[in-house]
């Protein structure tokens, strides 16, 4: 059953993956991809190039991905990116970045976006974030992880909140607001520190007086603001440079504090003293990990790319398969183009990674350039099948599998698909269709009916009742011989119109009654038939199969009365019986009942109707002898 409503409007361009939900009168464009398990709610609009993860869900009217709200956009391809359990409601407005800054806005994990918010261009918001209604964060603002915005909070442009800080109802914020700390007002002014926030995100005792100390230095001591940093610089210099044995604490939270403040050099500077501390202690696994943080920096934040790339290839050259650095080269090689670079460094670093989720999004990017750049879709499904392996619930791996494999008609893999969509559904609804479509595909594609009956098996244990399963359930029982199996089936579906006379029933009982028959049944076959009959008078399978079990059993009178009666029905090439067959019918009963001359002339009306019939063909000739 589809998850998208029949009026909401979706684009054949845009990716969503199978598990999404889509309201009435939804729209989505042709650049969206939507990550599994993601709902979105009924009038919401998604455009532009938009990106957004799992588990989200959207509620009705909000905007998401529209073009951002600058005089200076020109219709340039920017994007937005929505990382996974965001919860986006009422009204909500998201735009799109634009090519002055970054030129994507960035949604992180866990956010909660609440009713009539607005996140204009180039926005940063960190994960596990809470915006309150009708806020506003106007261009190029930054909000730090586990941040708080009071309702109605207004953010002036190009300002920064940093982790773990918390606004009032109504407060205007026109300068920076350091992490952990408290403020409100109009212009914010700082109240102290977030501590009980804190004390819930699992901050010891130790931290939270740390900071306790370095927010009075800054607002309570009267010193100037670069007197409070040098002081603050001089409390934890020691634990910045030593051994993590030493004092890890204080190293981080300088490393949290420079990349809250977007203090990008004094970062790197830090990681190169703990890089230098990592190769005196002959650290390996650190110092490899940490050329990779360093480089990463200045590609992204510092805009040194050249710098970065020294850093990957130092890596590299110290250990050739290390799976980050070789991500880092593919990428920069990407954006520069070079396509047959890229895909070579990430299969390098898909055959090392290990298993996870951003493993199997490695993969999928390498499935994407072998496919729409080098145009092999060879390697572009092994790469999706180590996507798999990487994550065996990647649902995206699987929707562009199965989408490979009905483009090629194939169908083996097709199956192979399926059966993985299969392990990984838990609704029975679900189960049971993609149940009956292996069963489908396993008869008529693949050749193989003792797998079809074993799928359909098994959906008739998860919904007993299901006719749509039981059908093609008996026939292949019966086509397979397996009469006695198919009898208590049919049993079963007649019980259950528990005395209902419907034309279905008739059906069912024709069922049974074939049943029996070809298990030599012939007493319990000649009852069913009449029941069916008497339920419905017109059915040219039901008459056909009776009249022949009366010939076949000497009840001439019914048989001949039978036939009769076919003949006044329109015979439908499709259920395998002719006037002429009816007609020799009749001829040979009527023979059997003595009367040579109408049998005769049965059988020359039969061959007047087919002037090759077989049957009449060697009957009259046996008359006429």
């Amino acid at each position: 059953m589809s998850r998208i409503h029949p009026s909401a409007i979706v684009d054949p361009r845009a990716e969503l993956d199978g598990s999404v939900e889509v309201g009435a009168y939804s729209v989505i464009g042709a650049g969206v991809r939507i990550g599994a398990d993601s709902r979105v709610g009924p009038h919401v609009v998604i455009e532009g190039s938009t990106t957004i993860g799992r588990g989200n869900r959207i509620f009705q009217f909000a905007s998401i991905g529209a073009d951002p709200q600058d005089k200076k956009y020109g219709g340039e391809a920017t994007g937005l990116e929505i990382g996974d359990g965001n919860t986006i409601r009422e009204f909500a407005t998201i735009n799109r970045g634009t090519i002055q800054d970054r030129t994507v806005t960035r949604i992180g994990n866990d956010g909660w976006i609440m009713a009539y918010v607005h996140v204009a261009h180039d926005c940063i918001v960190g994960d596990h974030v809470i915006i309150a209604n009708s806020t506003n964060l106007a261009g190029h603002v930054e909000i730090g992880d586990w941040t708080i915005l009071g309702g109605a909070t207004q953010v002036h442009q190009f300002c920064k909140i940093g982790a773990h800080a918390m606004t009032g109802a109504g407060t205007v914020v026109l300068h920076d607001v350091p992490p952990y700390v408290m403020a409100s007002g109009n212009s914010a002014r700082a109240h102290g520190i977030n501590a009980e926030g804190l004390r819930r995100r699992g901050f010891d005792a130790e931290r939270i007086n740390a900071i306790r100390r370095a927010y009075k230095a800054i607002y309570k001591s009267g010193a100037t603001m670069q007197r409070a940093r040098e002081a603050l610089r001089a409390s934890i210099r020691d634990g910045a440079s030593a051994t993590p044995d030493e004092h890890p604490a204080a190293g981080a939270a300088l490393e949290r504090l420079y990349a809250s403040l977007n203090r990008w050099s004094d970062l790197s500077d830090l990681l190169e003293r703990r890089l230098d501390h990592a190769v005196s202690m002959g650290d390996s696994a650190t110092e490899l990990t940490t050329l990779v943080r360093i480089g990463e920096l200045h590609e992204q934040r510092l805009n040194d790319v050249g710098r970065a790339i020294e850093l990957y290839e130092r890596v590299l050259d110290r250990q050739p398969e290390h799976s980050g650095a070789l991500a880092a080269v593919a990428r920069l090689a990407e954006a520069s183009g070079d396509y047959e670079k890229a895909t070579s460094m990430l299969q390098r670093a898909v055959a090392v990674a290990p298993p996870g989720a951003e493993s199997a999004a490695m993969a999928l990017r390498l499935a994407t350039l072998q496919a729409d750049r080098l145009n092999d879709p060879s390697a572009s499904e092994q790469s999706l099948r180590r996507a798999l392996e990487l994550d065996p619930s990647s649902t995206e791996s699987l929707r562009r599998l199965r989408a490979l494999a009905e483009s090629r008609r194939d169908h083996t893999l097709l199956a192979e698909v399926m059966e993985k969509e299969l392990a990984l559904t838990s609704d029975v609804a679900a189960q049971v269709t993609l149940l009956r479509s292996l069963a489908t595909l396993s008869r008529d594609q693949l050749g193989d009916p003792a797998r079809a009956m074993a799928y359909l098996e098994r959906a008739s244990a998860l919904n007993p009742s299901d006719r749509e399963v039981l059908l093609p359930l008996v026939d292949l029982l019966s086509s397979n011989g397996r009469e006695a199996d198919a009898v208590p089936i049919l049993e079963k579906i007649i019980a259950s119109f528990a005395g209902r006379r419907t034309k279905e029933l008739a059906q069912w009982q024709h069922r049974l009654g074939q049943a029996q028959q070809r298990m030599g049944n012939k007493l319990e076959a000649l009852a069913l038939y009449d029941a069916a009959f008497k339920i419905d008078l017109t059915s040219v399978p039901i008459l056909r199969d009776l009249g022949l079990l009366c010939l076949e059993t000497g009840d001439l009178d019914r048989a001949q009365k039978t036939f009769r009666a076919l003949l006044l029905q329109r015979l439908d090439p499709n259920v395998g019986l002719t006037k002429a067959d009816v007609y020799a019918y009749l001829g040979e009963t009527l023979s059997l009942q003595g009367d040579k001359p109408k049998a005769i002339g049965m059988l020359e009306r039969a061959l007047e109707s087919d002037r090759q019939h077989p049957r009449a063909t060697t009957l009259l000739a046996q008359l006429r002898a």
